[in-house]
């Protein structure tokens, strides 16, 4: 469920419950930091379509899907879903640099390697010129 359009099944004992009209949730949540998403939507016989796409989240870390019924104790949860860095496409100044103060003094500057939503990427082995 990493993302996308998403349907969701109510059922009683593995068959879709078609007498539930009522509010499905989806929420997604961080579990190696502090990340929430919840989606709610009105189930029709039993189905709860979210017409909108469910978004996947982008900064790397674990997450879990958990589908419920608000107010209620039933649900179902995901498994563990980690988000690993992408691809470095970006390189950062990072804190703290200490620029030159006299001209022609060479300074250190800090850089980070990043993927395309900040995060950062260890396994870059590139040089920085």
């Amino acid at each position: 469920m990493p993302g996308g359009q998403v349907t969701v099944d109510v059922e009683t004992d593995g068959q879709v419950d078609t007498s539930y009209n009522g509010p499905v949730q989806v929420q997604v949540l961080g579990l190696t930091l502090s990340y929430s998403q919840t989606y709610t939507v009105n189930a029709v016989n039993g189905v709860a379509g979210f017409s909108s796409p469910i978004v996947a989240p982008t900064q790397a870390g674990l997450y879990v899907y958990l589908c419920s019924i608000p107010n209620t104790t039933a649900s179902n949860r995901s498994y563990d879903i980690t988000v690993t860095p992408g691809a470095s496409t970006q390189l950062v100044l990072s804190n703290p640099y200490i620029t030159p103060t006299v001209t022609g003094v060479s300074g250190v500057v800090g850089v980070s390697v990043e993927d395309q939503y900040g995060n950062p990427t260890p396994a870059f082995a590139g040089t920085v010129t």
